[in-house]
């Protein structure tokens, strides 16, 4: 598991660190409202990108996985991949023809951001399920690492380059973050495309129509294990775009820019959180009947909370000396929202890390029950208090909503497999990071 925490490291660190430089980005060329709209599509999207894509990505990457560690025999494996990556494509194929058609009635009717959107579906869905889903799967973890590099680094360089010129150029500041998000995607795509296909992984083959019985048996695997996580995602995605839709509605889209940016600045601890779970979510699956289960998970947990609490009192306390070369011009006023943010973000890992059981055991029906009861509480809070505390009522409903799905999942598996959760340390580290914030903000 170290050398793949290695691996994950490199990879989503160069990630997330383009994210994070993409920050001051932002706030040197662009307005609060258009960042505001951005984000507002871009939740959109991604609403989209759950439903259309059937959420295809965790079942191939899992089902891959699974076909080569519980097989030994090589020819065996080769036929059963072969089978499962042309089920795959096949079910893809259509997804995208739907989807373009969409984009092309948008363009028609001159909706440009919907038609952006539209393609940035598309890409999404290719790359998370085909490309990084297969690679996953083969444990190609350095191809995939080096993918989303390479995509975040296109998407800063083309972005930066249509914000800033933008009066010599045909696109407002709005279109320049669209094109330069699709820019990013496509060339990810192509990348792992071609190393797939010199690889061996996909080839002629993968692209003819199995045998009608074999498609069957096979489509019926993946949507067994898939179709259970929509729902689940949906929940998330409610959990985190409520905010966007309630902000706009009672303040502006301008407030929802500077709470948009202020979630940027977590993405730091979302990085440890990528890191460490794509490693752990393979060891998991690996380890899922091991009778040492309870033990390697009480352990990993264990690490997890103080890996997590000791990054965000350390931002903590730092954050007020690199925020105003981050945090410029209008959305300087993110500050204040940021650590609490962060400690969102903290439960959110904690929850994802309890995630990883439903992969690794195969009852992803429970992973949608707590996501729901962490969507009810957040819309609930969000509505009740955001005409009386404004901004942070969003950050405070995030906070109860993860915790909660915390707690409810915890419990869940506390049953099932006797992890111990580490009660005290984790009330012990969140009275120092609430001790800081009170002093420090």
């Amino acid at each position: 598991m170290k050398r793949k925490l290695m691996i994950y490291f490199f990879g989503n660190f160069g990630t997330k660190l383009l994210s994070f430089v993409m920050v001051p980005l932002y706030t040197s060329y662009v307005s609060p409202e258009d960042f505001g709209v951005f984000d507002f599509w871009i939740t959109i999207v991604n609403f989209f990108i759950i439903l259309i894509s059937l959420q295809l990505y965790d079942a191939t990457y899992t089902n891959i996985l699974k076909i080569k560690n519980y097989n030994k025999q090589i020819h065996e494996v080769k036929k059963r991949v072969k089978i499962e990556i042309n089920t795959i494509f096949s079910v893809l194929t259509v997804q995208i023809a739907l989807t373009l058609i969409l984009a092309v009635i948008s363009y028609m009717l001159s909706y440009k951001i919907m038609c952006f959107s539209f393609i940035i579906i598309i890409l999404n869905i290719v790359f998370s399920t085909l490309s990084q889903g297969i690679a996953r799967g083969f444990e190609e973890n350095k191809l995939m690492a080096t993918s989303g590099f390479f995509m975040s680094l296109v998407t800063l360089v083309v972005t930066l380059y249509l914000v800033k010129y933008d009066k010599y150029l045909l696109f407002d500041k709005l279109d320049s973050l669209f094109i330069g998000q699709i820019t990013g995607l496509v060339t990810a795509n192509v990348f792992l495309f071609f190393v797939l296909v010199k690889k061996g992984i996909i080839n002629r083959s993968t692209f003819k129509l199995s045998e009608k019985n074999i498609f069957k048996l096979h489509l019926k695997t993946l949507l067994s294990f898939s179709l259970p996580m929509i729902p689940n995602a949906l929940s998330w995605w409610i959990m985190n775009v409520s905010d966007r839709f309630i902000i706009i509605e009672f303040l502006s889209s301008a407030h929802n820019g500077i709470y948009a940016m202020a979630n940027k600045l977590p993405s730091l601890i979302f990085m440890v959180n990528t890191i460490y779970n794509l490693a752990w979510q393979d060891e998991a699956i690996k380890n899922a009947n091991s009778a040492e289960a309870h033990n390697i998970y009480s352990k990993q947990l264990f690490i997890y909370v103080y890996m997590q609490f000791g990054f965000l009192i350390l931002f903590t306390l730092f954050l007020p000396i690199f925020a105003p070369y981050i945090l410029k011009n209008e959305f300087s006023d993110s500050i204040k929202y940021v650590p609490l943010l962060t400690l969102a973000a903290v439960f959110s890992g904690i929850s994802s890390f309890y995630g990883t059981f439903y992969f690794s055991t195969g009852k992803t029906k429970g992973a949608f029950y707590t996501s729901m009861w962490g969507a009810i509480v957040n819309i609930i809070f969000n509505l009740v208090l955001i005409k009386y505390i404004g901004l942070y009522a969003p950050v405070i409903s995030t906070i109860i909503s993860f915790l909660l799905m915390f707690l409810l999942r915890s419990f869940e598996f506390k049953k099932r497999l006797r992890i111990k959760i580490p009660v005290f340390s984790l009330v012990t580290l969140t009275s120092v990071f609430f001790f800081l914030y009170f002093i420090i903000y």
